[in-house]
């Protein structure tokens, strides 16, 4: 079966070429730019410094529960260990 080629219905004068300022998008601006790198920056030191928190206080908590458990121990090694941090 032989198909005939479709012959556009559009013709040129539909299709302009794009101007200059249809080449280049809209120029951003800088303090734009600056402002959205500033909101990033300070949600990571956010994220980071709560992490650390949180970090510090499990460790914290660990070594009084060990602290707290040596008291009931007969093993005075464990309070030593638990002393010396």
């Amino acid at each position: 079966m032989k198909q005939k080629a479709v012959k556009s219905q559009t013709t040129q004068i539909l299709f302009q070429e794009p101007t200059q300022e249809e080449m280049h998008g809209k120029p951003r601006s800088i303090f734009v730019d600056l402002c959205t790198f500033l909101l990033l920056l300070s949600l990571f030191i956010g994220l980071v410094a709560m992490l650390r928190s949180c970090a510090d206080e499990a460790e914290t908590q660990a070594v009084q529960a060990h602290a707290y458990n040596a008291k009931f121990s007969q093993e005075s090694q464990l309070v030593q260990i638990v002393e010396a941090r």
